[in-house]
């Protein structure tokens, strides 16, 4: 996928159309954000967290923390700072607040969209759009 290329920002898991029904992961850099739906998907997937993200780490993809899409707890690593994450997407740069936003902190799924509106509006926009 060419539009991953210059893009820190990546839905690892996405639930059932990755065959874990229940767990969604987004990764922000090296900090990655958890979403189980459900009391079921948690008792299930939570204890298979350090397997999944050394799977990940196997294969190239390394995380230093992953916390629940609340921001109330961390589920594996070292506790990170409450602060914004950056990542890259397409050669822009974006800040997430994974602590306080929608599900686990940014519509992932919609790059291509992004790339789509980057191109007539010039890329400083974007993210201040994105942001608001």
């Amino acid at each position: 996928d060419t539009t991953l290329e210059h893009s820190t920002g990546l839905r690892l898991l996405h639930g059932e159309a990755d065959w874990t029904p229940g767990l969604v992961i987004d990764a922000y850099g090296e900090r990655g954000v958890a979403a189980f739906d459900g009391e079921g998907a948690d008792a299930f997937w939570r204890p298979r967290l350090p397997a999944i993200i050394k799977a990940f780490a196997d294969g190239g993809y390394h995380l230093s923390s992953v916390i629940n899409k609340d921001g109330t707890e961390t589920l594996w690593g070292t506790p990170p700072a409450k602060e914004a994450s950056q990542f890259e997407e397409n050669g822009v740069l974006y800040e997430v607040d994974v602590w306080h936003g929608h599900k686990t902190g940014f519509f992932l799924d919609q790059r291509p969209n992004r790339q789509l509106l980057c191109k007539p509006c010039g890329l400083q926009i974007l993210p201040k759009l994105v942001n608001a």
